[in-house]
């Protein structure tokens, strides 16, 4: 059986989805669904309310969403995002993995700690070290506006792309390499962000603050 996505929209070329070399130019897919907020338990200012209800009266199987992105995107800068998109792992993998394969960076939010994600030893963890395998990017966090990080004209794909201090953005490209670290910072630690044309991520702050780390091992996460 083919896989299928709940789709919401895609926006074809945002500014405000986070960062790339093209001025900040990027795709977005919004997934639709998301069970915390179905559940009673929706973020606190959650601003995607259309999206919480996972039903869509149409499916779009992995490989036709792939196609039409590698056809339409006006660049190989996509975002995922929703509703939370890990509430769709089995597609989100698959697409992410034929994204990658066609060469493009991938970026993905959603709500759950990477590290409790990544602690536990289930199914989901299992899931999610795969998706890893296929991205670039990665902010999680439970979004909270009473530490909102949002400047609309600032243009520079990171403070005019709604977020929350608490969130932390995750450099994933060097995990996929070593298979065992990631580096990442909080987003009220950041001033900025850059994303060069080799992929690089610079993350830009005010003073000396350390990244974060996150060691992964057979025995779970340090």
């Amino acid at each position: 059986m083919l896989t299928k996505i709940k789709l919401f929209t895609v926006t074809w070329s945002t500014d405000t989805a986070g960062v790339s070399p093209h001025d900040n130019m990027r795709t977005e897919l919004f997934f639709k669904g998301c069970n915390k907020a179905i559940s009673g338990n929706a973020c606190l200012g959650c601003f995607n309310q259309p999206l919480w209800d996972d039903y869509a009266k149409y499916t779009h199987s992995v490989e036709s969403v792939a196609e039409q992105v590698i056809r339409h995107a006006p660049n190989k800068y996509v975002t995922i995002g929703g509703g939370e998109p890990t509430d769709q792992i089995e597609g989100l993998i698959e697409l992410t993995q034929r994204l990658k394969q066609a060469g493009f960076h991938i970026m993905v939010y959603t709500w759950k700690d990477l590290y409790s994600v990544l602690h536990n030893h289930t199914g989901e963890r299992r899931e999610f070290l795969q998706l890893l395998q296929n991205i670039d990017m990665l902010v999680d966090g439970i979004y909270d506006p009473r530490e909102r990080v949002y400047r609309k004209s600032q243009g520079d794909g990171f403070l005019n792309s709604v977020g929350s201090g608490n969130q932390t953005v995750w450099d994933v490209r060097d995990y996929r390499e070593n298979g065992r670290t990631l580096l990442g910072f909080k987003m009220r630690d950041l001033c900025g962000m850059q994303l060069k044309l080799n992929d690089d991520l610079i993350y830009i702050t005010d003073g000396e603050k350390e990244p974060l780390q996150l060691t992964v091992s057979q025995k779970g996460v340090a």
